[in-house]
């Protein structure tokens, strides 16, 4: 029963040691947001857009609506967002970002009430312009997303979204955000 304690005792102690070491161990590089997050991050709050979407060949108003809060551990941001035509709701989902240190970019996660569960990768263009991408297949198709958001001020923002299908535009938005 003693010898049982005591591996008991000895694997508990090495397990603690081995989260301290690696706790020490983090590469620098980690231990700073990396710009590109960063730009997102101060998204963290409540966003409206007033858009124009283009989609199944008609242009019509919508609402835009985001809602950013920093993951529990402060190393990504989660954004919820709804679309709302004439005050109903025609796209709903919810991302989560993140930097990649191994591929040194930005990866943006969305799931949607479209079927959708893909990956944006992207980077900042300058300061206060970040661009990303998703290509796929939608449908046996080539199925690409560029987006393009430019920071305006703290509390504005441009967004345009152009999504293709087959290489055919299929979709698109465009629209100003305001800090709510």
């Amino acid at each position: 029963m003693k010898s049982v304690t005591f591996l008991f005792l000895s694997v508990f102690m090495m397990v603690l040691n081995s989260a301290a070491v690696a706790k020490e161990e983090v590469p620098a590089v980690m231990q700073e947001t990396p710009a590109s997050l960063q730009f997102v991050m101060d998204f963290e709050g409540s966003w409206l857009g007033d858009a124009t979407m283009t989609a199944w060949g008609e242009s019509f108003p919508v609402d835009y609506n985001c809602d950013f809060r920093l993951t529990p551990d402060g190393t990504g941001i989660i954004m919820d967002e709804v679309v709302e035509a004439d005050g109903n709701p025609i796209y709903t989902g919810t991302n989560l970002i993140g930097y990649d240190y191994h591929s040194n970019q930005l990866v943006w996660f969305t799931v949607d009430n479209e079927g959708h569960a893909h990956s944006h990768y992207g980077e900042l263009i300058d300061e206060n312009h970040l661009f990303l991408k998703h290509e796929g297949t939608n449908d046996g198709l080539e199925y690409i997303e560029d987006i393009d958001v430019t920071r305006l001020s703290d509390t504005e923002v441009l967004l345009s979204v152009v999504i293709t299908v087959g290489g055919e535009v299929f979709q698109t938005i465009d629209g100003t955000f305001v800090r709510q």
